[in-house]
């Protein structure tokens, strides 16, 4: 049977109460400061009435409840009310295989939310390693929001059909790039599979691949641009273009400007307060391009062996 996310029964409450009971009053060893929790936390007829509402969810290990969920769906919004896990299952990954859980058994939801005490360092921290973005906070708790992926690729274009792209992808990304020889010439070396293979892997310090968008621009069947997104980098309200190249034989049309115009707007109506990305030193058609779209120098650059790099912000509206 193995580990699996389901729904609860009144019958199940009862153990649901106690684990809740437990798993909340291990938070004095987070922050909390003293034995407490949210409400209705140790109450069997409040996880009962949640049963009876098909909010309650259980987590059972072969056929043992060793946590437990409330979940309130509205619309194409999912609001997680509660998690809990058993603390004698601690560590063991059982929180994290029940956040991706609640994000198969509702696929058709585009936006899930929750929050945590502003003191719980353990919540706050989980939370944000699966992906989940702070949109405010008060005194007491710490709100966050997650947009499915498919969502946003889809949200980045109304032009262009995005996906993200794959290994079988790599020939034509190679293809559009190879076309580009002026970047190549301030920014070596030369685009390769194997470049082009290692760009899809790329990580900056603390990401994760659930940050990183990774994606190419298709009008038809063709690949009209490549776009290298990180989400929630440097901070947690910046975006990062890690790399941005067009078709060489569409350049010169509005195209590229186009589609970062559509991709801040985007970004700006899920969170994001500003957008940075890095240009060479010296070459003239990276640095004429970002400066028509808006991105300013920030006087910070990144020296390599091969070139120098201008990093460049953007504040979004």
């Amino acid at each position: 049977m193995g580990l699996e996310l389901v729904r609860a029964s009144t019958a199940d409450a009862l153990t649901i109460t106690g684990i809740s009971r437990r798993s909340f009053h291990s938070d004095v060893e987070v922050g909390s400061k003293e034995k407490t929790g949210p409400p209705g936390y140790m109450s069997v007829p409040f996880y009962t009435k949640m049963a009876k509402s098909n909010h309650l969810f259980k987590l059972v290990d072969d056929g043992l409840i060793v946590g437990g969920a409330i979940l309130f769906l509205k619309e194409e919004e999912l609001n997680i009310g509660r998690i809990f896990i058993a603390p004698e299952h601690f560590r063991k990954g059982y929180g994290s295989f029940m956040m991706n859980e609640i994000e198969t058994l509702f696929p058709g939801v585009k936006e899930y939310t929750l929050d945590t005490p502003v003191w719980n360092i353990r919540t706050n921290s989980f939370y944000s390693k699966m992906g989940y973005t702070e949109i405010k906070r008060d005194n007491e708790f710490v709100f966050y929001s997650k947009l499915r992926d498919e969502y946003i690729i889809s949200h980045l274009s109304s032009k262009y059909n995005i996906r993200r792209l794959s290994m079988e992808d790599i020939p034509q990304a190679v293809a559009l790039c190879e076309k580009n020889t002026l970047y190549y010439e301030y920014c070596p070396p030369f685009v390769s599979e194997q470049s082009i293979r290692d760009d899809m892997n790329a990580l900056p310090p603390g990401k994760t691949v659930t940050d990183k968008y990774y994606v190419g621009f298709y009008d038809g069947k063709r690949l009209v641009a490549v776009l290298d997104l990180i989400m929630s980098f440097p901070d947690k309200t910046t975006a990062f273009i890690g790399f941005f190249m067009t078709h060489a034989e569409l350049q010169n049309r509005g195209m590229g400007s186009g589609i970062i115009e559509e991709l801040c707007g985007a970004l700006s109506q899920i969170g994001m307060k500003e957008v940075r990305l890095c240009w060479v030193k010296g070459n003239p058609q990276a640095e004429h391009f970002w400066h028509k779209n808006g991105f300013k120098e920030t006087g910070a650059t990144n020296v390599t062996e091969a070139y120098t790099a201008i990093v460049a912000r953007k504040e979004l509206i």
